[in-house]
Formats: structure tokens, sequence, C-alpha cells
């Protein structure tokens, strides 16, 4: 008894570790409430960029649009041929005798039910109204759909950010334009980035074997076989997809699962080849004189259609430059130690790069931007968000930018012609010019404003430092260098027939991105090397050998400033 006595009474006095402070409850609940809040400001901000892209009924439709279209209608009347209306596209496969659209049944298989039905309600009474109605529900709603599993993916990893990042892929990217047209690659990306999620959630599960995980399998199966049937090339997305999922101790039920769902996705495909063409395996692209080059249009990775991917008049990083801060977000990722979205980002962008390398056609024809890409830009969404936690202000600038140009292609003319520039859009924006119908462009321009401000409001005021103000000064000028320089560069090629164009841009990009990254580790000297680039900009410099030497010029300076910095930092032998 006295020594439970003496034991209680040594525990009451014996001294009490400090307690971490805890906020006062009121606080806390309002802090909560607070970050609530920011997260539904978040999702309101992605709705008006998704009607803000509703708004716009194109007026300028191109021969992707209305073989789509045609192939919908022809549906719609119970037969796979386009007879009626292969007058109104080139886009079509001809076979023994009959016209056919040349793409992939998918989207017109999902769409067909909604035209029959807004034809026999006589929803819209006009083709262009009726061509609208299919874009809402076959571009429209599965951007809105991409956007929140981009959104949600990149809260998982750097909460806060996603409704920033959400906004910086859907209007910084060619997804916007795209999203108002009824070309494929919209709902084929989300339906290929959503297979992808499916296997993360799935593999995050562990080697657990049961019904659930099946079912996670069969569904991304499913959603990887329909992308094939919507979009061809989606196969190369598919083969990665299948690897991941069957990469694994025991992979006999996994590939069962996998296996079943791909097959039903690809019945439509399959279906569609049978009725059409008497075969299954006979694909449309195979009846299209166009694709006579190469194994379908496909051939070697060519240099010149790689560079001009990149640094064309169109090209990726002169439309989207914040497309250069979604691959400097890979290098960030890999070393936070995030492997996985890094490796998975760096291979399928470099799947589809290569395989847009080797196409006849790299842009496909009059299109804003490089539209064999779109497959690659969700898996962005998380290098994206990293390198806004990293540099906030140089991301940010160069989404303000693409945004830009984006917002101002959408409204005027994303059908572009491939003799025209993309200098046009803004002629166009100046002049009051607009190919759009229904609401009115005020309408268009209110929602993208109340989209900006609410996802400003979602979002916590980043720290601004000193590298990063100079990477971000030093991105915007090396983004405007590259749109003065490259077509030119490109259009020496054209004229000369040389490649001396071609090898000055590579040279200069790689000067661009070693700056670039002196200047990210916090080389501060490293910014004197922007100096030459920066005549670059210059309109009327044209001459290669004047180019090549400048980006040279750049890289030497950008080492010797790195150097002298390090020296300058190191102490003195001599120093106390």
């Amino acid at each position: 008894m006295i020594q439970s006595l003496a034991k209680a009474y040594r525990r009451v006095n014996e001294p009490c570790e400090a307690a971490e402070p805890r906020p006062y409850a009121p606080l806390r609940k309002m802090r909560a409430n607070w970050s609530f809040r920011r997260g539904s400001i978040g999702l309101i901000a992605i709705c008006l960029l998704v009607l803000a892209s509703a708004s716009v009924e194109q007026h300028a439709v191109g021969w992707n649009e209305l073989s789509h279209f045609a192939q919908i209608r022809a549906f719609a009347n119970g037969t796979p041929r386009i007879d009626r209306w292969a007058h109104t596209t080139g886009d079509r496969a001809f076979y023994q005798g009959h016209y056919y659209g040349d793409k992939a049944p998918g989207l017109a298989f999902l769409l067909t039910p909604v035209y029959w039905v807004s034809r026999h309600l006589v929803i819209h009474n006009d083709s262009y109204g009726q061509l609208h109605l299919m874009v809402l529900v076959g571009c429209g709603l599965p951007f809105l759909i991409l956007m929140l599993l981009a959104w949600r993916e990149v809260e998982a990893r750097y909460p806060g950010t996603g409704p920033i990042t959400a906004i910086m892929l859907g209007l910084g990217t060619i997804l916007f334009p795209f999203s108002t047209t009824l070309f494929s690659h919209v709902f084929s990306a989300t339906l290929g980035f959503a297979a992808y999620l499916l296997l993360r959630r799935e593999r995050a599960r562990g080697p657990t074997a049961d019904r659930r995980g099946g079912l996670m399998l069969g569904a991304a199966g499913l959603l990887c076989g329909y992308s094939i049937s919507t979009e061809y090339p989606l196969g190369l997305l598919v083969v990665g997809l299948a690897v991941f999922a069957l990469w694994r101790r025991q992979p006999v039920r996994a590939a069962l699962w996998f296996g079943t769902g791909l097959l039903i996705g690809l019945l439509p495909l399959l279906a569609y080849d049978w009725w059409a063409f008497g075969s299954p395996f006979r694909l449309s692209y195979m009846y299209v004189a166009a694709n006579d080059s190469g194994v379908l249009g496909l051939g070697l990775p060519k240099l010149a259609s790689a560079v001009k991917l990149l640094a064309s008049d169109r090209g990726l990083f002169v439309v989207t430059p914040v497309m250069a801060a979604g691959v400097g977000g890979i290098v960030v990722l890999y070393r936070e130690g995030r492997r996985l979205d890094a490796l998975a980002t760096t291979l399928v962008a470099a799947a589809y790069f290569i395989y847009n390398s080797g196409y006849y056609l790299p842009f496909g024809g009059s299109v804003p931007g490089p539209r064999f890409l779109i497959t690659m830009l969700p898996f962005f969404a998380v290098p994206l968000a990293a390198a806004y936690r990293r540099a906030p202000l140089t991301t940010v600038a160069l989404a303000a930018i693409s945004g830009a140009i984006m917002a101002t292609a959408t409204i005027t003319l994303p059908i572009l012609s491939t003799s025209a520039s993309t200098r046009v859009w803004f002629r166009m924006l100046e002049n009051g010019v607009f190919t759009t119908r229904g609401i009115s462009v005020e309408t268009y321009f209110a929602f993208l404003a109340l989209s900006l401000i609410a996802v400003a409001v979602a979002t916590r005021l980043p720290k601004i430092t000193w590298p990063d103000g100079a990477l971000a000064a030093f991105a915007v000028g090396g983004w405007y260098a590259l749109r003065t320089a490259g077509p030119v560069l490109v259009q020496h090629d054209v004229v000369a027939h040389d490649s001396w164009g071609v090898i000055t841009l590579v040279v200069m990009m790689l000067a661009l991105a070693t700056v670039g990254t002196f200047l990210a580790r916090g080389h501060k000297l490293a910014l004197l090397a922007g100096v030459p680039l920066v005549a670059l900009a210059l309109p009327s410099l044209d001459h290669v050998g004047i180019a090549i030497a400048l980006a040279a010029g750049a890289v030497a300076l950008a080492a010797g400033a790195v150097a002298l910095g390090s020296v300058l930092r190191r102490p003195h032998p001599l120093a106390l």
C-alpha cells in the first residue's frame, strides 16, 4: 500500500514535457473553414473556365471536325458510309466505291445517341447548332473531367496547388482551343489519363488480390481499349500502361482482368471495321491516300520535324511556353524523390514526341498547335505543380503568356491554315474579328476573368525569391527570343534547302536550357549569359552563323559566370 502511494506521488511530481502550443479552438475552426472555402472556390474557377470554353460556338470548321460529324450522321442513319456528306470533308477513306470516315469510331459512337435525340426533339435546327452540341458533350465534358482529375491528383501531392495547376493546364495549353472543336484528342486523352490514375490507385493498395483491385484493373483496361477505339495513337500509351499493370510478382490475375477490360473497350473498333470494311482488322487509315508513305503515314523520326514541333511558329514552346516550366518540373520531381511521377511523364512525353516526329504531317493540318501531343499534356499536371512550388513567379509568368495566346486563338481562329502565321490571332483581336457564334465575346471574356479571379482567391500567395525573379525575367525574354527567331530560322531552311536553321534552333534551345538551369540553381551571375540571347529577338536577325555564335556565346558566358561565382564564394585560405 505504501509503495503504491509512493509511486503515485512520484508520477504526480515528475516534470512534464512541454506540450506544443495548440491554436485556439475557434481559430482552428476558422482555418479549416477557410481551407474548405479555398477548395470550393478552386472548383468554381475550373467550372467557370469550362463555361468560357462552352460559350464559344466555332464558325470556322475544318475537315477533321466535319469528318467526325459526317460519321455521327451516318451512324444515326444506320450506315458506316458517309457518301451523302463526303463533299464536306477531305478527311475520308475510300473503299470499294464508297466513302467512309477515316477517324476511329469511338467519339462518333458516343455522340450518335446525342445527335439522334437532338434531331428528333428539334433541339437545334441548323448544322452549326448540332455540331456545337456535339462539341459540348464530346469535348467540353471530357475537358471538365480532365481538369478535375488533374486537380485531385495534384492536391494529393501538393495541397493548395490543385486549382491553379488545373487552370494552367486547361487554359495554358492547346487543350483549351481543342475543347471547343470536334476533335477526338481531348476525349481520348481523358480516357488514357483516367486509366493511368486507376492503375496508380490499384498499385497503391498493395499486393492484395481482391475483387475490388480486379475491378479497378478491368476498368483501366476498358478505358484503355476505348481510348484506342477513339484515337489510334493511344495505342502507344496503352502499351506503357499494360506494362505498368502487369509489372508485379504474379501478373496472371492482373493480365486477365486488364486484358478482359481492354478487349471489351476494343469491341466498338473491331465491330466498326467489320461493318465498314468486312474485317475487324482493317483500319480506316489503310484506305486513306495521304497515309501511303511509311506505315500508315509513319516513318523514321526527323530532326527537322522534332525542332518544328517545339520552336516553329506554332511550336509547343512558342504558343504554350508554360510547357517549358513543366519540363523543369520533371527535374524537380526527380530531385524530390517522386521518381514514378517523373518517370511516367518522361516516358509518355518521349514516346509521343518521337512518334510525332516521324509522322508525315507533324502538326496534323490546320490547328493551333501540335495536336498529336495532346495525349501527354495531362501527365504534366504534377510537374507543373512541382515547378510552381519551386519557382512560382516563373511558372505563373509563362502560364500567363500561354493563357493569353490560347484564349486569343480560341476566340479568333483556332483552325489556322498551315500557311498562316499565329500573329493572325492578335491582328484579328485588335480588329474585333471573331469566328464565333451564339453568346457574345464579352460573355466569353467575362467567364475567363471570373475564373482567373476565383483561382487567385483560392491560391495562397507564394513567397517570391530573388532567383525566382531572375529566372522569370530570363524565361520571358528567352520565350520572346525563341518566338521571334524560331519561325525565321525554320523559313531559312525552306528557302535555302539546308538544315542550318534547324541546327541553330537546337543550339539556341540548349543555350536557353543551360542558362535557365544555372539560374534555377541560384547562380546569379548566370543572368549575364542571357544578354547575347537578347539579340536573337531582333526581327532583322536571320543570319544563322550569327545566331549560332550568339547561342554558343551565351553557354560560354553561363559557364564562366558559374565558375567565377564559385571562386568568389570560396573562402580565402588566409581568411581568419
